[in-house]
């Protein structure tokens, strides 16, 4: 656990004071800018601060979350694995550690990347059940859904959308496969 030496006057002034010329900062100063709003959260749990970095670095944190979902075969809303990670922030506000300039987007980086991951795999799992769930004994058959506490309309016309993708894209691949063979 690190000590954090509180914010003074003088930091919450020069917060302010940046915050008021944001496009004109270097990225150095940004860094240092996020870190330092951070550590008053951390330090006081001032919701102005939070408010504050939340507006002026969700660019930031939206473009590393954009890096990691790139590799992603599914389709991922950025934003909502950006919010995601401003919970994180939220929630675990004392694993931060202000001393050093850019600590806040190296922390973040982790953060949206661990999120990134986590979102990424749950796709691919939820996927691969949905296919696996459509084939017994190489017959092709509708999803059926064990756990009726997930069971809605939306969801199962969404699987049978999916499905029919799927199939259509599969006879597609086919049809060249045996075109070229």
């Amino acid at each position: 656990h690190h000590q954090q030496r509180p914010l003074c006057l003088r930091d919450s002034e020069r917060i302010l004071f940046a915050s008021k010329g944001l496009e004109g900062l270097s990225p150095t100063a940004k860094d240092r800018l996020y870190t330092d709003l951070m550590g008053l959260f951390a330090a006081n749990q001032s919701q102005e601060a939070y408010a504050l970095l939340y507006e002026f670095s969700q660019e930031m944190v939206l473009k590393l979350v954009r890096f990691h979902l790139s590799r992603s075969f599914f389709p991922i809303d950025a934003y909502d694995v950006m919010q995601e990670v401003f919970v994180n922030i939220y929630k675990y506000p004392k694993n931060f550690d202000a001393t050093k300039g850019s600590a806040l987007k190296n922390w973040v980086h982790s953060i949206a990347r661990n999120n990134s991951l986590k979102v990424s795999r749950r796709a691919q799992r939820n996927q691969a059940i949905s296919l696996i769930s459509r084939q017994r004994d190489g017959v092709e058959s509708a999803l059926e859904i064990e756990d009726l506490s997930v069971a809605n309309p939306h969801e199962c016309s969404a699987a049978k959308e999916d499905y029919e993708n799927l199939e259509q894209s599969w006879m597609l691949y086919l049809h060249f496969y045996a075109k070229a063979f």
